[in-house]
């Protein structure tokens, strides 16, 4: 369990860092979707611009709603 929980702080930060690098943008195709994004988190990243750079309708409050989004995302 303590394994996972250290895996997903970490994975999430380093996720987010490769996609700034490498220039991920719904343009391109690419969808980040990210759901129950804490307040400290979310600041810091609209405070880099990335909530612009996905675009802000890729931020989900619940996970349903993500998975929704996916679906429809994959649908087109």
């Amino acid at each position: 369990m303590i394994s996972g929980i250290i895996v997903a702080i970490i994975a999430l930060p380093l996720s987010i860092t490769l996609a700034l690098a490498s220039g991920v943008t719904p343009e391109k195709g690419i969808r980040l979707i990210l759901s129950h994004t804490n307040e400290q988190p979310m600041h810091m990243m609209e405070k880099a611009g990335f909530d612009k750079r996905i675009g802000k309708e890729y931020f989900c409050k619940h996970i349903d709603d993500a998975l929704a989004l996916a679906e429809r995302i994959a649908a087109k």
